[in-house]
């Protein structure tokens, strides 16, 4: 009922746009005009109904985002700007800025590996200000579904610039007029390095990152980052980081909102993964593993807000896992929504 409320109104404002459009002369129909043809896409309300935001998209090309009140008072668009979604309080819109389409065509036909294609960025649109941020290599982000104005995001930090080489000075150096005298090499060559063993999860992603209030101003950033999550009132996000080395370290943190505190809740040698907390963010679960082999098998671990350490709750060696069977890492892990109960998947 809530989306069908929500479209509806995002057409109504659509057709108060494009109203004029009703008095232009009809264009015969070719196929020269497939490619113009445009779609409204992701209509979305703000909780407390003052904007309305969506999408108009090309068959093919690059689309806009725009923005608008009800009362059509304010109308605003944005190139490029995709997946907006509303703060829950109701100040912030933020969205991905993506590449131009032609530019990515060209690139993909010129057999362009993923790392050297270019990255999206994360536009914050501050709706009281109407003021945008951007912010570049975006890779993901987030929000929490109520609690303030909040947002996290994962990116990729640009690669250094390789330093241009010098030319390296002739080993002939002019003494005199007519004399040539031979400069002494010196061997500046540097020892081949040995190659360092990789860990076993050396093949996992890792990036930075950013958490951000653009209301109040406060910012933390972190490196290694696998993934997060917001607790669903916005009180903790809850992240892992992965350590690589020739033994692969991780941790699970926990970042209070409230107290802008950060929690270490667990530290080990091995891999985390699946984290997810209550809706009151009072409890957190994921799975982990210290297995180096290709096959490997995860532990249930939970943290509660009154423990220190995160515990172990479910592996092949605790009661109710059937013999032969085992927590499965590609299973759903999720708490019930009174954090009374954990569902998690066995294989």
């Amino acid at each position: 009922m809530i989306k069908k409320i929500t479209s509806l109104f995002c057409l109504a404002v659509l057709a108060g746009v494009t109203a004029f459009a009703q008095s232009t002369p009809k264009k015969p129909l070719t196929h020269d005009v497939y490619d113009s043809w445009k779609k409204m896409e992701k209509p979305m309300l703000s909780d407390n109904g003052q904007y309305c935001s969506f999408e108009i998209n090309p068959q093919k090309g690059d689309g806009w985002l725009h923005l608008a009140t009800p009362d059509l008072a304010r109308h605003d668009s944005l190139y490029r700007g995709q997946g907006a979604v509303f703060s829950s309080s109701n100040d912030l819109l933020v969205f991905r800025i993506v590449q131009p389409a032609d530019t990515l065509r060209k690139l993909k036909l010129a057999k362009k590996k993923k790392d050297e294609m270019p990255k999206d960025s994360l536009g914050i649109w501050m709706l009281a200000k109407d003021s945008v941020l951007r912010f570049p290599g975006l890779k993901s982000f987030q929000l929490p579904r109520e609690g303030g104005a909040w947002v996290a995001w994962l990116y990729e930090k640009p690669k250094p610039k390789e330093k241009e080489k010098k030319p390296v000075a002739d080993s002939l150096q002019k003494a005199g007029a007519d004399t040539l005298v031979a400069k002494p090499k010196v061997n500046t060559e540097k020892p081949k390095d040995k190659k360092k063993k990789k860990g076993a999860f050396a093949d996992i992603e890792t990036a930075n990152l950013s958490l951000f209030n653009p209301v109040s101003g406060k910012q933390f950033e972190y490196e290694n980052v696998t993934e997060s999550a917001f607790a669903k009132n916005g009180s903790i996000l809850t992240f892992i980081t992965l350590k690589k080395d020739s033994i692969d370290s991780v941790a699970v943190k926990v970042f209070d909102t409230r107290s802008l505190k950060l929690q270490t809740i667990f530290e080990r040698p091995g891999y985390a993964k699946k984290i997810t907390n209550t809706i009151d963010g009072k409890q957190v679960a994921f799975l982990y593993t210290q297995d180096t082999a290709k096959v490997k098998r995860y532990g249930l671990y939970l943290w509660e807000g009154k423990t220190q350490d995160a515990q172990l709750i479910a592996d092949t060696s605790k009661a109710g896992i059937y013999s032969g069977w085992e927590v499965s890492e590609n299973g759903n892990l999720n708490f019930a929504e009174d954090g009374s109960k954990l569902y998690f998947g066995t294989a």
